[in-house]
């Protein structure tokens, strides 16, 4: 009598399981998401008087950003203004640049030495 084995096809369900794993991955990621959250009046108006005043002064600030679910921080100085679009163009630290819009911002410090 002899044993015979399945060989290959035994583990052939073991091919989905990444899949599986991505999918189980984001449903965590997704569990930890946040609404975002509302602003009052006040807020925006100390918001704009903040990144007004980092502006004149050329002193870095960290922006909160909410991002898909997800505040973001992002570090750096005021670079430009747009009150048409309602972005912001921030220097980062390694010289490049990055645009935030209005609506996305969350908190916004002044970052003094």
């Amino acid at each position: 009598m002899t044993i015979r084995d399945r060989g290959i096809q035994k583990w052939a369900p073991a091919r989905f399981m990444p899949e599986g794993f991505a999918m189980i991955g984001e449903m965590y990621r997704d569990q930890e998401r946040q609404a975002m959250p509302l602003l009052d009046e006040y807020q925006i108006e100390e918001f704009d008087r903040k990144v007004c005043y980092a502006m004149e002064y050329h002193i870095p600030a960290r922006f909160s950003v909410w991002e898909d679910g997800f505040v973001l921080e992002i570090v750096g100085q005021v670079h430009r203004r747009d009150e048409i679009t309602r972005e912001l163009r921030i220097k980062l630290a390694d010289g490049t640049f990055d645009c935030v819009k209005a609506g996305e911002l969350v908190d916004v410090e002044v970052v003094e030495d």
